[in-house]
């Protein structure tokens, strides 16, 4: 056999035998990935290397914030922390990143509340420019660490995110305590019910929370909104509508003005809610709303996402805490039809007054 002919056999077994040897390393590391839950280990970095670390124990894990690279966690105070695996795809939107970001400031602000934010991409298929300028684009818009890129994510990682976390399509948050261990395997509806005043985000504060006094369910749905709030602090019955059908809109604001004519002691306030459908439909449906009825309130477009997306996080995070208490409000059959509602054109209504407004206790 010719000289060169032996080289290229040996280069290519030398290949062969370090793709063998990666793949080893990557298998036993996600077998210890799957024991994360039950260990306890020095500090969350082994937990970090465990899954988004390099091949090559001698390496660095890689994190960077925006287009700044930053190649060594040692460095960094991050061991002492609460860690926020952002758990997503790069479709991730703009106005769940907004979310992410005023939590995340308002954390940042308190000293006694050490937490930082990882953003994990996860992504499958071949790699595109196109994906690459979605990629830098959204990390540019988030002020947090970010696994060093999507691609340097094994499927290894994938299928233990997909099967221990229960990953699909909607971004999550698993909260990892500062000696690595899962506190929250997916915190993004305690998160979105109480922002951050649920930290350290974990299930014993989620059901302390609940159980306060002050805790008043239409004052979690409307808070997001200081005039919805105060309308509800005025002790009147705020009543939200949706749908697309203008017809049938016109038909109810009617008739609520109707009630309001004969009940005289009885302050009502309409709030347009939307549904789940095209942005234009419910431009269109706003202008028929202030036509017909100018005193008539309607949420803003980015608004009607957040609401929607609040109040389910918000149910579900209830009936997760105490199921007694969701059948005791029928959130239970509540949470069915407005999850169903929202995702068709059909109308619907639903009343909160200060009565409703009561403690969950």
């Amino acid at each position: 056999m010719h000289v060169c002919d032996k080289l290229n056999s040996i280069h290519k077994r030398l290949q062969w035998l370090e793709s063998k040897g990666k793949q080893y390393i990557d298998d036993e590391r996600i077998v210890y990935a799957y024991q994360i839950p039950n260990l306890e280990m020095q500090d969350n970095y082994y937990s970090l290397m465990t899954l988004f670390g390099p091949p090559l124990e001698s390496e660095k894990l890689k994190l960077f914030i925006g287009s700044r690279k930053d190649t060594d966690l040692w460095t960094y105070a991050l061991r002492h922390e609460t860690l926020l695996l952002i758990i997503s795809g790069l479709d991730i939107s703009s106005y769940e990143i907004l979310f992410l970001k005023n939590t995340y400031a308002k954390l940042k602000t308190s000293v006694e509340q050490k937490c930082e934010f990882i953003w994990v991409p996860i992504h499958d298929g071949p790699w595109t420019t196109s994906l690459e300028e979605r990629y830098t684009k959204v990390t540019q818009m988030m002020p947090w660490y970010t696994v060093e890129h999507p691609t340097s994510i094994t499927e290894e990682t994938k299928k233990f995110v997909r099967d221990v976390w229960k990953f699909y399509r909607k971004p999550i948050i698993v909260v990892l305590d500062e000696f690595g261990r899962v506190k929250y395997p997916n915190a993004i509806h305690l998160m979105y019910t109480w922002g951050a005043k649920a930290f350290p985000f974990t299930r014993v504060r989620e059901r302390a929370l609940w159980t306060t006094e002050a805790t008043r369910l239409g004052s979690l749905v409307l808070s997001f909104d200081p005039d919805l709030s105060s309308m509800l602090e005025a002790h009147k019955w705020v009543i939200l509508y949706g749908g697309g059908d203008p017809k049938w809109i016109q038909e109810f604001i009617d008739r609520v003005h109707e009630v309001t004519i004969v009940e005289s002691d009885i302050s009502i306030e309409l709030i347009y809610a939307g549904n789940n459908t095209e942005s234009e439909q419910i431009q269109r449906i706003k202008n028929v709303i202030s036509a017909v009825s100018p005193q008539s309130h309607s949420l803003s477009l980015r608004k009607i996402r957040y609401f929607w997306t609040r109040l389910e996080s918000l149910l579900i995070s209830l009936s997760q805490t105490f199921s007694q208490h969701a059948k005791t409000y029928g959130l239970g059959n509540y949470l069915e039809a407005s999850t169903r509602k929202r995702q068709t054109s059909q109308p619907f209504t639903s009343t909160i007054n200060w009565q409703f407004n009561r403690a969950l206790t």
